[in-house]
């Protein structure tokens, strides 16, 4: 082929490629859509389902030379629908919009505790089948309107459903939440269990944000809430447990049930897994849960000093207050027959064949189950400097001696 030939051809190649191929029709710019960051749910009284919307202030969203917020209102919106399902009230907002909603970074659900008490099936189906919503969304439930939670303080964020996240991802952090996206939520709906667990946000008198329990759900329906240290409680279960503190109370202290430094020994807890052993005896289920991990000293009591005598007897005490803990979560669960902390998957796993058996009747199992706690956190280290950063000082201004035994003479 000449050269001639050959460059027609290449011309020729070009063309057909740069017809076929797309370019940035479909596009869609920024300034075109509204930007959803927050969803609320909730029921009236009347049955209608009413939704809250948040999506971004276009007006104010941009920061302003020098890092201001570009105004002084703020940089989200509030829109309000209702409609007889999740779905219509999301569609007439749809319909009613100035620009097309673009849900794909969507950080929050809120489920009003109405709606949540009636079953969140209806939501979760409507999610699930809708391609644009991301499964990584956080669900949480609240005791009151979903809509009061949009309507609260943001903080020190400027977008109030911001807020919600990264409140929520702290708290889970800290032992104090539960990490409840999508996805895990539907799992657990779906699970031989049947009873997951959502993060609980509330608003308070000043109408400032907090996040902290959990919500208790039987299927699809809430059926109760779970404070702070009874939602740790379970998070030992599950395997789920933050960089969290335990206070054991001083031998000395004349208040056990304070948190002070004066009154407590703070242990922080580094790492902690859990594995549920369940047996069969006599055709009926027991288990045994086994925790292991490792935590360090964080604050002594005024008189105390790490020995190993004492280290040994702070190991005891740690295994020995996160057991009771578990023991009153269990307590509790087994109160409202919620199996949050999933024993029935657990014995679905290992033993499919005795679960099928159970499975009916499991609401009359779990509440009378016997479980024994084997509790076994390390105590690694002290975390704390054996003195003060100023015993290593001296008038010449030497420097001190390795392990601070003293300074160099």
């Amino acid at each position: 082929m000449s050269m001639t030939k050959r460059t027609i051809a290449a011309w020729v190649l070009s063309v057909a490629l740069a017809v076929s191929l797309t370019g940035c029709w479909g596009q869609q710019e920024v300034g075109d859509i509204s930007i959803m960051l927050g969803l609320g749910i909730d029921k009236t009284e009347d049955g209608t389902i009413s939704v809250t919307v948040q999506v971004v202030n276009p007006g104010q969203a941009g920061g302003a030379p020098g890092g201001g917020t570009g105004g002084k209102g703020r940089e989200y919106i509030n829109h309000e629908s209702t409609g007889k399902t999740v779905e219509e009230a999301l569609d007439r907002l749809y319909e009613n919009s100035w620009r097309p909603l673009f849900v794909a970074h969507n950080a929050v659900v809120v489920f009003g505790q109405a709606y949540a008490r009636d079953g969140i099936d209806e939501a979760i189906d409507y999610f699930d089948r809708n391609k644009d919503f991301r499964r990584i969304q956080v669900f949480a439930v609240t005791s009151q309107d979903a809509h009061r939670i949009f309507m609260s303080k943001p903080g020190i964020e400027r977008i109030n459903a911001r807020a919600i996240r990264e409140l929520i991802d702290l708290q889970v952090e800290r032992g104090s939440s539960v990490r409840s996206i999508q996805l895990e939520v539907t799992n657990e709906i779906l699970s031989p269990s049947h009873s997951p667990l959502m993060a609980r946000v509330e608003t308070d008198e000043r109408g400032e944000l907090k996040a902290d329990g959990s919500g208790l759900f039987r299927g699809g329906k809430l059926v109760g809430f779970l404070g702070a240290e009874d939602t740790r409680g379970a998070l030992w279960f599950r395997s789920s447990i933050g960089r969290t503190q335990m206070f054991i109370p001083c031998s000395d202290s004349a208040n056990p049930a304070s948190t002070s430094a004066a009154d407590t020994i703070t242990i922080g807890v580094l790492n902690a897994s859990a594995s549920v052993e369940p047996v069969l005896v006599s055709n009926e289920p027991r288990f045994t849960v086994h925790v292991r991990g490792a935590a360090e000293i964080e604050r002594l009591c005024p008189s105390a000093k790490p020995t190993e005598e004492n280290m040994q007897k702070w190991r005891g005490q740690l295994n020995q207050a996160i057991g009771k803990e578990m023991e009153t979560t269990m307590q509790k669960l087994q109160a409202q027959d919620v199996d949050a902390i999933n024993f029935g998957t657990r014995l679905f796993q290992s033993n499919p064949v005795a679960w099928r058996k159970l499975a009916e009747r499991w609401s009359d199992v779990f509440p009378t189950v016997q479980v024994r706690y084997d509790v076994n956190l390390n105590i690694l280290r002290t975390g704390m400097n054996s003195g003060a950063s100023t015993s290593g000082y001296t008038p010449e201004s030497l420097p001190p001696e390795h392990g601070r035994k003293g300074a160099v003479k």
